[in-house]
This record gives structure tokens, C-alpha cells and sequence, in this order.
């Protein structure tokens, strides 16, 4: 992390046992929010930037500052905590690792001038448990942003509500009749019946089980269209030309199960031949080593052609 910079979120690695809850007033609050500028839409990663708020010595609160891991220090100078608080800090420390964004201070040591990169937003990666996730997500700070501002005031803002609630996916597939070109997109149902797909509120998570959407987070329940998030963007069109059909489907078919292939309209769709496989050993003599043989296992289907020389032997696995 660079010379001098502490383990980001180290004070609270340990548990955190020093300060547990009290009744005391806080000194300090956190919020937590779900950075759409520096997270993946591709279900693999999401970005996570930390804000400070001290309380004054009128009682009120002061400006929200972003915690950055060069400074994280202050953060072992909070008194008071509220426990929900401790609690995510706890869990980020764990689950996550700061990243470095564009933002960057500068300083002069004597005649030379050096800049700092800050590393101020922690990336969460991997599956999370619903458990975990909602031990993580049950705060009542948490936001969803979207830019690389300094001021809280100049970062658009919505409050983010964890519901914990299934909603359900399916893929969206549309023929455009005057290109010929077809158009894939995940589409997701709510409880209450909203339908969401296109929008720069849309996030999923790691491991394609949890969708943001609209400022609430849900729970992604599983499914054959749950397979496409693996290769179609949320919130994006995936365009498919008509002369490029074949090669999209041989490629979709070699990536996801055939329970997910068929949800595609019948002109997307690759061949599918349900058929068992007859194991084979081949034992091929190497030309330069005739005493050895070298050993290739394979798999026939119907019945294909078979290449052998007469120093081959073949092995059929029943």
C-alpha cells in the first residue's frame, strides 16, 4: 500500500472489543456507500467508499469526510461507536482491499514536489452468504453514489434499503425488424411486480445472487436466466446481427448449461443432441520413440470417423 500507509481497516480486523456498545454518546458515524463509478457490472466485483462524520462540540454533526486507508489512523480515535457501525467496519476490513482511484494529494519535500494516490474506496469480490451479506448490508447509513467527488454534497446520492427479498430473472429477447439484429438483456421482477432492466441504478454483486436496484437490494433467486449474468451485462443491450447467429450460439452454447440456452428464441439456438458419449483410451506409438506410446483420452459421439494407423491401439471404456 506504499511506505507509511497502515492495513486498511486494521483496528477493527481484531473484533473491535475495546470500544464495544455503550451508552455513552457517539463521537463519530459512518456511512457506506455502494460506489456505481468504480464497480463492475458484471456481477465480479463492487467498489465500497467509506464517509466520516464527527460530531462537533455543539452536539450537532460535521461535514461527512471519505475515509481514506493512507489515514485510517483516525479511525482508532473514535470513541462510542454505535455498534452497527463496528459491526460493517469489521466485516469490510475482512471481506475487502482498498483500490486507488484518480483522486491524489501532493506535498513538497524541500525543492521536490511528490503526489500520494489515495486509496479510497475497498472492493468486495467473491460470493457472498445471504447470511453474511445481510449482517453486512442491515445498516441504516448505507447509500448508493455515483462520481469521484471530494464533498459529499457534490456526489449524487440515494439511500439504499436492504430488503433481503427474491426477485426473479429472466432474459429479455427482441428482434429488430428493420436491422435484423437481436437484442439480449436480463430482466428482473420484484415482489411488488416492478420490472427493471435498463437503468444506471443496476448492480449486481458478486456471485450473481444479489441485485441493487432503485436504492434496495435484493436477493437474485436462482434460475435458469441466472446463468446469463455470466456473459450479458445488467442494464446493457447485448446485440446479435443476423449473420453472426451461428458463431453467437456455438459460443453461448460452449459457455453456459443447456437449461439457459433454452430460453433462447428458436433462431438463437445451437443444436442441442442429448446423447452419451462412448469413453475411448487411444494409444498412439511416437514416431521419433517407437517404443513408447503416448495416451490420449476421448469421448465419441453417433459415429464419427475413426483415424487409426496400424501401430495404434485403441482402448474402448464401457
Amino acid at each position: 500500500l506504499g511506505h507509511g500507509m497502515r492495513t486498511p481497516l486494521g483496528a477493527f480486523r481484531t473484533g473491535g472489543a475495546r470500544r464495544g456498545a455503550t451508552t455513552a454518546i457517539a463521537d463519530a458515524r459512518y456511512w457506506f456507500a455502494v460506489d456505481l463509478t468504480c464497480s463492475d457490472n458484471d456481477g465480479k466485483t463492487w467498489a465500497v467508499a467509506i464517509w466520516r462524520q464527527k460530531r462537533l462540540s455543539s452536539g450537532e454533526w460535521g461535514v461527512r469526510q471519505r475515509v481514506r486507508s493512507n489515514y485510517c489512523g483516525e479511525l482508532e480515535r473514535d470513541d462510542n461507536l454505535p455498534p452497527e457501525d463496528i459491526r460493517v467496519l469489521q466485516l469490510i476490513g475482512e471481506l475487502g482491499r482498498p483500490i486507488q482511484t484518480d483522486d491524489y494529494g501532493s506535498g513538497w519535500h524541500g525543492s521536490f514536489r511528490y503526489f500520494v494516490g489515495y486509496m479510497d474506496r475497498w472492493l468486495l469480490s467473491g460470493t457472498l452468504e445471504p447470511n453474511t451479506m445481510a449482517q453486512l448490508m442491515d445498516h441504516p447509513r448505507w447509500v448508493v453514489q455515483a462520481g469521484m467527488r471530494n464533498r459529499w454534497e457534490d456526489v449524487p446520492t440515494l439511500p439504499l434499503h436492504w430488503t433481503g427479498q427474491l426477485v426473479q430473472c429472466q432474459l429479455a429477447c427482441r428482434r429488430d425488424a428493420n436491422s435484423g439484429r437481436w437484442f439480449l438483456l436480463p430482466r428482473f421482477i420484484t415482489p411488488d411486480g416492478t420490472v427493471w432492466e435498463t437503468d444506471e441504478q443496476l448492480l449486481v454483486l458478486p456471485g450473481n445472487r444479489y441485485l441493487l436496484a432503485g436504492g434496495k437490494m435484493y436477493r437474485i433467486a436462482p434460475g435458469p436466466a441466472r446463468h446469463w449474468l455470466e456473459v450479458v451485462s445488467v442494464g446493457e443491450l447485448l446485440g446479435v446481427p443476423e449473420k453472426e447467429v451461428p458463431a453467437f450460439s456455438q459460443w453461448a452454447s460452449s459457455l453456459l448449461p443447456p437449461e439457459a440456452l433454452e430460453l433462447l428464441p428458436e433462431p438463437l439456438r445451437f443444436p442441442i443432441r442429448r446423447q452419451s458419449p462412448a469413453p475411448r483410451l487411444l494409444l498412439r506409438r511416437e514416431d521419433e520413440f517407437p517404443n513408447d506410446y503416448k495416451m490420449e483420452p476421448q469421448f465419441l459421439y453417433g459415429n464419427p470417423i475413426r483415424s487409426l494407423r496400424p501401430e495404434d491401439l485403441e482402448l474402448l471404456l464401457s
